[in-house]
């Protein structure tokens, strides 16, 4: 069986969140819903690591993707981890779909990441920002089909009865021993702000250390998230596995300055 199950609710995002698994050094496969008892991604011995699977919920009624989520836990049975694959503009049934993931797993919590730093989308402060824009002004919230109305994420996760808590960045900056003490919250879902991939992983870590005590997690984000939450757990190989490329530069102007903290920030990349 398979070692993940991603949920997502549009083919362009379940695609490219496959293809980042992939890269990851997983074995991915993406199908549409409805998903059905018996198929073959889900036989013993298929060699998927990660099934992907696009729900076509993004302009659905809030019933029908509720149903749609559960529908596909219970076919694809217990896996290691899930992950709730969210647009990166936060658009659908952001909080409907995962309140159906949490329900599958009365024991699990969600951390809900959906920062996005390569795409431009960022999360600070709580709020979800795009192209240094808050979400709410964004060409998102004039979306036809499924307009966004405010900018901070435990908004868009309403209505729950789940405390949720909001991780700042400054925690995230002090690094792994910081983010792992916020974690221990009582809080059954944590937003947690990030800006760059260093982040991502960061959280990623201090989440895995909290697993390995029973903690089970369920991710919601926009794709690189839950993959280096998979590398942290010891589910993926990680991006690490890449032969490393040492890149030598000569210039010293201003412009080659800015491109190597580009290559910083983006590709975690060290000069």
């Amino acid at each position: 069986m398979p070692k993940l199950l991603v949920l997502g609710d549009d083919l362009t995002g379940s695609n490219a969140t496959g293809a980042l698994y992939a890269r990851f050094g997983l074995r991915a496969v993406s199908v549409n819903a409805p998903l059905e008892p018996g198929a073959p991604c889900l036989r013993a011995g298929n060699g998927i690591d990660a099934l992907v699977v696009n729900l076509g919920t993004r302009h659905a009624s809030p019933s029908h993707a509720g149903q749609a989520v559960r529908h596909a836990i219970e076919v694809a049975g217990p896996v290691e981890l899930t992950v709730k694959r969210v647009d990166t503009t936060l658009r659908g049934n952001v909080g409907v779909e995962t309140e159906a993931v949490l329900a599958s797993a009365p024991a699990a919590r969600a951390l809900v990441v959906p920062a996005f730093p390569d795409a431009g989308r960022v999360t600070l402060g709580g709020l979800h920002l795009v192209d240094g824009v808050p979400l709410a002004e964004s060409p998102a919230a004039r979306d036809p089909l499924a307009p966004v109305g405010s900018s901070r994420v435990r908004t868009l996760l309403g209505p729950t009865r789940r405390e949720i808590a909001e991780l700042p960045l400054d925690i995230v900056e002090e690094g792994v021993d910081a983010v792992e003490a916020a974690l221990r919250g009582p809080a059954g879902i944590v937003v947690c702000d990030a800006t760059t991939n260093r982040h991502l992983t960061t959280v990623a870590k201090a989440a895995a250390r909290l697993a390995a005590e029973g903690t089970k997690w369920i991710s919601v984000d926009s794709g690189p998230f839950g993959v280096r939450l998979a590398a942290a757990l010891g589910l993926a190989p990680g991006h690490g596995t890449v032969p490393p490329v040492l890149a030598v530069v000569g210039s010293i102007t201003g412009r080659t300055h800015d491109q190597l903290l580009e290559t910083e920030l983006v590709l975690d990349a060290r000069y």
